[in-house]
């Protein structure tokens, strides 16, 4: 895991964004949290209703599109992509367990998360 912090650069914006931090969360898992993978444009503000109707006892994350914003980023692929992203989640110290939520073209991005993530962390 080590190898894809390293593969991206520190000093760029973490695409890791809180959009609610929870309270205790399930029993047997008190630390699960809900990454939600975007679609479309990659925008965040669009999933603070979803992050509500989790619960307030979930911490949800948002893993905001690398290719939106001011300054894009040339990532080739959904599993490029995926990559950046956990990369950033190991940069922000959340090893896990996640419960993975793609919306819309965020499914694949999803999906190719589940292959980069250690298997006990989803």
């Amino acid at each position: 895991m080590a190898q894809v912090a390293s593969s991206f650069p520190s000093r760029r914006r973490s695409s890791v964004v809180v959009v609610q931090t929870g309270g205790p969360g399930e029993p047997g898992r008190p630390d699960a949290a809900v990454p939600l993978v975007p679609g479309g444009g990659g925008q965040v503000a669009p999933l603070v209703p979803l992050a509500r109707a989790l619960g307030a006892d979930r911490t949800v994350l948002a893993l905001a599109s690398p290719l939106a914003g001011p300054r894009p980023e040339r990532l080739t692929s959904a599993g490029r992509v995926a990559l950046r992203h956990v990369a950033d989640l190991r940069r922000d110290s959340r090893p896990g367990p996640y419960r993975l939520v793609g919306i819309g073209t965020g499914a694949v991005v999803a999906f190719d998360l589940l292959h980069y993530l250690p298997k006990d962390t989803h």
